[in-house]
């Protein structure tokens, strides 16, 4: 069954030094006996996480009366971290326990940085 959850057999899944060559520690786990169900239960095993900082700022500055100029700059992913994917969760794989990916979305970009200029009146 290709979606069978294993036996974890030892108290601590995960290696003594975690990286994106061993997030989990593949003698933690055997395949269950045919016919019967792995005692790891449903979303147990974590993955690295994600971070991801983005800033703006904004000022506003007064001309006249009914006039302002608005500067704005913005930074996403400021840092620029990256953020790796969720490891190899399939016992038939021969990367189980690895990292492969990168996270999807918009926790992938690299850093952008925004500047605008906006005259109101």
């Amino acid at each position: 069954m290709p979606a069978q959850r294993p036996n974890q057999v030892l108290p601590n899944p995960l290696p003594a030094v975690q990286n994106v060559n061993l997030w989990i520690n593949p003698q933690a786990f055997v395949a269950p006996a045919p016919g019967t169900y792995g005692n790891l239960g449903i979303n147990n095993i974590l993955g690295p996480g994600n971070t991801r900082i983005d800033v703006g700022l904004t000022r506003t500055f007064r001309i006249r009366e009914n006039q302002t100029i608005q500067f704005r700059w913005e930074a996403f992913n400021l840092p620029n971290h990256f953020n790796p994917g969720n490891p190899v969760t399939a016992m038939n794989n021969t990367n189980f326990g690895k990292i492969l990916s990168t996270a999807a979305g918009p926790l992938c970009d690299p850093r952008i940085l925004q500047a605008a200029l906006k005259y109101v009146f």
